[in-house]
């Protein structure tokens, strides 16, 4: 639109009819002549131009407008350009235009440049912002503006409304139309028909107001206009690198697109502008829009610049580079199509990639018609790339497409690449199995598996991609009756202000089989060790993968080795690192299948006797040496009743030296043996001395408290009534039975009578 209006516009300033001094060109559209020697382009059909002749040699200067809108084929052409101008044509001449320009930028890109400003008188533009941000709909917002602005005389010319996308246009639309206004509404996008685009921009009887998506953006004079309404919003495409999958975001445009919105309404005499947000808003907008380069899918223009001789990409004078994750995602998908010989850094285009690149279309529906062309398929290939290409399929089962009649736009499409890829004599006569493989062979990435199908009101299907992601589809026949599925037309869509959700549009039913003969990514085998919570062991998991999606699998128990060491302690102590404390650890070693107590006891005992060796130097415990200690004994252990069997009491001391731990048992025994030759244990605990307990009568004949570390340290006794509770606890066995029993004894032989309380126990 804005290529074929500005070339009839300067062919009238020339005085001459359209295809003389002046022509434009756009795709399915020529108007040239021999005598033309400015030519309007589209950027796609400047970039088609450039990769049948390279070097421009009919060419003396490139101008490159609206460069604000920072389309990626402009940045491209821009980056080539000035590739030429350096290397074989030093005469070429390149001008940059736009009415917001980054003009410090492109100076410093091209050095030397002059800078030439135009001043050009304008019409009065009146801005007006709302006072505060509104709650309506924005559908019930352009139609409260639109009909205040019809309420006022004064305010006179046509309506241009700018709107994020198509469903914001409809809803707009309907809610006009309900209004009944005296006025003509035309919708304005990219997927209208050239003649239903005229009829909107071209003059008419009655007042308009024209629903546009930010295609009138351009300087385009559109005559008549007089008033812009501006929602502030727009789509804006953006690829993610990590899952390939485009994003379609709602975004808040620019300063630098406001300003070119607001300036379609000064064109021919006073102009008003209206924007659907507070001053505030705007002025905490950007200057200017995020360049393409940074954001969409560079697969295509990777391959041309491969086309153009340009191998290493990363030399490449961009104005701005992308990022290594943006041309590796490019490079890993050409890969994929068998366009690229490998991933070096300098990789070639293979005879594949020659082959897509002189197609007018992505590599991935350029690989389909390939694949296609081989089994004679060309005309059903590109019926189906035609739809895919200009957004026309109305059922998720991409092959019903095959039934769907085509409009005008459609057949020159297919009549285009019927010229390029004509059909081979012999023709497949499975043609449905063969139109999935060589979709598969064009969407390598998008391979998917139904994972489960619910029911209810709202039954879906779930389906898992080859990269790890899943998606919750609505039933379909086809999700019913097959299990993968190559996706043809995927996309994150994110609403301002919301999470993006991803939606599928279409897809085919592929057969398992199919995925053995891709080039890339290709089907591996691959073995995984992993935790059996439910048989508490190592388990190794042998898979058949796509990529990352899953084919088949079986389980074994795995091999002992440091692998499977690993895994076992990452289950026992998940929560803990070797900066976890001491404290932490202990807390958790019951999961080796000690008792707590017993735990206390081992690095109580640990403690007396590292104070009692002190001259050896022993390790105090830390996160690090829990992790050295239980890990070295793990090595060979694949199941958690094999690490429950370890004798972890004797293995928390394995760091002693063969001296300390000889004399291990003698310096703190497990048991005490009283005088009337009862055995009682001796409790070890953190934080307290060691103790025994039992009865008082039990000890009757020990005249002092039992020692431990060749009788550095006595124990603390608990001494304990015939019915079992403490009556004394004393680590001077000898005082209490001078002191403290005979003043108690006289109380417990009256109330025990039936034992014995002798004088001098």
């Amino acid at each position: 639109m804005a290529a074929k209006f500005a070339a009839r516009r300067v062919a009238s300033e020339c005085n001459e009819e359209i295809g003389q001094t002046v022509g434009y060109q756009f795709r399915f559209e020529k108007v040239a002549g021999p005598r033309t020697s400015l030519l309007f382009l589209t950027e796609g059909i400047f970039l088609r131009r450039l990769l049948d002749d390279p070097t421009l040699r009919d060419v003396g200067i490139v101008i490159l407008d609206e460069f604000h809108e920072r389309h990626l084929q402009t940045d491209l052409a821009l980056g080539y350009l000035r590739h030429l101008q350096t290397t074989s044509r030093p005469d070429l001449k390149i001008l940059v235009m736009s009415a917001t320009l980054d003009t410090q930028a492109l100076e410093a890109f091209l050095p030397g440049t002059p800078l030439l400003n135009l001043e050009i008188p304008v019409h009065p533009l009146e801005i007006k912002y709302l006072e505060k941000p509104s709650t309506e709909y924005l559908d019930s917002q352009v139609k409260n503006a639109v009909e205040g602005i019809l309420r006022k005389p004064a305010i006179r010319g046509d309506v241009l409304v700018f709107l994020p996308g198509m469903a914001e246009i409809r809803r707009s639309e309907e809610k006009l139309l309900g209004a009944r206004l005296s006025v003509d509404i035309f919708a304005l996008h990219g997927d209208l028909s050239r003649e239903e685009q005229d009829r909107a921009l071209l003059p008419g009887p009655r007042r308009k107001v024209i629903l546009s998506t930010n295609l009138a953006e351009s300087s385009v004079t559109i005559e008549g206009l007089g008033v812009v309404i501006d929602a502030g919003l727009h789509r804006q495409a953006s690829f993610s690198p990590w899952n390939g999958l485009p994003l379609l975001k709602t975004t808040k445009i620019s300063k630098a697109s406001a300003v070119q919105r607001a300036g379609r309404s000064a064109r021919e005499g006073p102009g008003l502008c209206l924007r659907l947000y507070t001053k505030l808003d705007f002025d905490g907008r950007q200057a200017f829009d995020q360049a393409e380069v940074h954001r969409v899918d560079l697969c295509q223009s990777v391959l041309e610049l491969k086309r153009l001789g340009i191998k290493a990409l990363r030399k490449f004078q961009w104005f701005e580079s992308p990022s290594e994750k943006m041309i590796s995602a490019a490079e890993t998908l050409l890969f994929q199509l068998e366009a690229l010989s490998d991933l070096s850094a300098e990789s070639d285009l293979t005879e594949i990639g020659s082959a897509l690149a002189r197609l007018p279309l992505h590599p991935r529906l350029g690989r389909f018609l390939l694949a296609a062309q081989k089994e004679g398929l060309s005309f059903e290939a590109t019926h189906l790339a035609a739809l895919m290409n200009e957004g026309g399929m109305e059922s998720i089962d991409l092959l019903k497409g095959l039934d769907a009649p085509l409009n005008r736009t459609q057949k020159r499409v297919q009549e285009q690449l019927l010229e390029q890829l004509p059909s081979s004599a012999a023709k497949s006569t499975l043609k449905e199995a063969s139109l999935a493989k060589a979709l598969l062979r064009a969407f390598p990435d998008r391979v998917a598996k139904k994972r489960r199908d619910s029911s209810g009101q709202n039954p879906q299907v779930e389906v898992i991609f080859s990269g790890g992601a899943s998606v919750a589809l609505k039933a379909h026949e086809l999700l019913s009756t097959s299990d993968y599925f190559v996706v043809t037309e995927i996309q994150e869509v994110q609403q301002l202000g919301k999470k993006a959700l991803p939606v599928v549009r279409s897809l085919c039913a592929i057969q398992e089989e199919w995925l053995f003969d891709i080039h890339a990514p290709g089907v591996h085998e691959e073995d995984v060790l992993r935790w059996d919570s439910k048989r508490n062991k190592v388990v190794k998991e042998s898979r058949l993968k796509y990529a990352e999606l899953v084919l088949t699998e079986s389980i074994q128990d795995a091999e002992a080795g440091p692998e499977a060491a690993k895994i076992l302690f990452q289950e026992l102590f998940k929560n803990l690192s070797s900066e976890s404390s001491a404290e932490d650890w202990i807390q958790a070693l019951p999961r080796l299948g000690l008792e707590a107590a017993q735990v206390d006891g081992i690095f109580a005992k640990r403690k007396l006797l590292a104070e009692f060796f002190d001259k050896l130097s022993i390790e105090t415990p830390s996160g690090l040496w829990f992790e050295r200690i239980i890990g070295d004994n793990l090595q060979g252990i694949t199941q958690l009743e094999m690490v429950k069997s370890l004798d972890w009491e004797n293995l928390f001391f394995s760091d002693f030296p063969a001296e300390a731990l000889r004399h291990l048992e003698s310096l703190l025994p497990r048991s005490l043996a009283l005088p009337n030759g009862k055995k009682v244990p001796i409790h070890y605990e953190l934080g307290q001395p060691p103790w025994v307990e039992s009865r008082l009568q039990d000890f009757f004949g020990m005249r002092e408290s039992p020692k431990i570390l060749k009788g550095r340290l006595s124990l603390t006794v608990r001494l304990l009534a015939p019915n079992y509770r403490p009556i004394q606890i004393t680590s001077d066995l000898a005082g209490f039975w001078t002191r403290v029993y005979l003043e108690i004894r006289p109380q417990l032989s009256r109330r025990y009578p039936r034992h014995s309380w002798p004088e001098k126990p």
